[in-house]
């Protein structure tokens, strides 16, 4: 722009990979640009038949129609300095947001993930089981997968058995008050509720707060906490420059708390439920922005797909590394063997769990050795 070359902009994403991971990880690669407006053609690239691959594209585009970009609500211009737009971070050099720790969210915690049940009837063991958390009655034991979420909203639900013991439940606030012993078990204030509250956690509540609430009144009292993480939440049906916009904020006001971000998505496809979370939160992650990540869901996915687009999110923004990831080159004529099966094949023999680094190239070594292609060197 500055040299005056306005050529039409191509973007693409290769090697993203197949299935969900395939996905999203397009989504963040092309549709964070696209959330800024840049972009003018796009390639989407899957370890899938090209058939494929042009559905995600064109569901990726449609997001940003001139019918849809026109719901948009306007949000406060960020300040200048000399004609040029001053920001409070670097988007060409990636470095995390500068926060405290609060109960292992924020500082340099890796982001967290939160589940939502507020919307069920009641809640069992069985309720956890979509969001990696699997409960054996022979046993009376909890078993843990590699994508299980860190806390649960079950808003004015009441937990009565034994959670387990990495599992945080968050409650809304006055629910919250009426517990009797609240191992783990935290409340969610809204705004100004929390200030007008006659009880508070001593180590962690949270806030939900959005452009509205966050007024410079409200910051200044909020930055003396110690003991609280704010849910960033927006209405807007384009929510992503209203939160990184809110960011800024926060950090014009030198703001330090851990920073949830929120987002609500109501009677959408699985499709564009999964693009769109991933382009949204993707682009404020890649930023630096945000200690971890509540994907609301109304009538749209499962809950296992939700928790799963979390974490393959935070996969795709390598923020948060919590499974094996496969890459290869899209199967666009270039190879003369069927590259799904085999890559297939590979995630079926090698998706080890639990893997320390230190033993990472021996199993590696085991692997190729098992299939005799192992040779000695000389």
């Amino acid at each position: 722009m500055e040299t005056n070359r306005n050529y039409p902009l191509h973007l693409g994403v290769t090697e993203a990979g197949d299935g969900e991971d395939g996905r999203i990880k397009s989504a963040v690669g092309i549709g964070t640009l696209l959330e800024d407006g840049l972009g003018d053609t796009v390639r989407v690239s899957l370890t899938e038949d090209p058939e494929f691959e042009i559905p995600v594209a064109k569901a990726l585009v449609d997001r940003y129609s001139a019918e849809k970009i026109n719901l948009h609500q306007a949000i406060e211009p960020l300040q200048t300095e000399n004609g040029k737009v001053k920001l409070s971070y670097n988007p060409y050099d990636y470095q995390r947001r500068e926060s405290f720790s609060v109960n292992t969210i924020g500082g340099h915690n890796v982001p967290r993930v939160i589940a939502d049940f507020s919307e069920r009837e009641s809640i069992s063991p069985a309720t956890f089981f979509p969001v990696g958390y699997n409960y054996s009655v022979p046993m009376d034991k909890w078993n843990i997968n590699d994508v299980a979420c860190d806390y649960v909203y079950v808003g004015n639900n009441h937990v009565d058995f034994e959670i387990p013991g990495t599992l945080g439940i968050i409650y809304n606030s006055e629910a919250w008050k009426e517990l009797e012993n609240p191992v783990r078990q935290y409340p969610l204030f809204c705004g100004e509720e929390f200030f007008a509250s006659s009880k508070t956690h001593p180590e962690l509540n949270f806030i939900a707060v959005t452009k509205e609430v966050l007024t410079p009144d409200f910051i200044s009292k909020i930055k003396s906490l110690k003991n609280a993480v704010l849910i960033l939440d927006s209405f807007n049906p384009y929510a992503m420059p209203e939160l990184r916009r809110l960011f800024v904020l926060l950090a014009e006001y030198n703001v330090q708390l851990p920073v949830i971000i929120k987002r609500n998505y109501h009677a959408i496809s699985e499709q564009d439920f999964q693009l769109g979370s991933s382009a949204e939160a993707g682009a404020l992650l890649l930023d630096g922005l945000g200690d971890g990540l509540w994907l609301k869901q109304q009538h749209c996915t499962s809950p296992q797909v939700v928790n799963s687009t979390a974490f393959g999110i935070l996969q795709a923004t390598r923020t948060r590394i919590s499974k094996t990831e496969y890459i290869s080159c899209p199967s666009c004529g270039r190879t003369l063997f069927d590259l799904q099966e085999t890559t297939s094949k590979i995630r079926e023999r090698t998706e080890k769990k639990n893997v320390p680094s230190d033993n990472a190239v021996d199993e590696l070594i085991d692997l190729i050795k098992e299939h005799g292609d192992w040779v000695e060197k000389n």
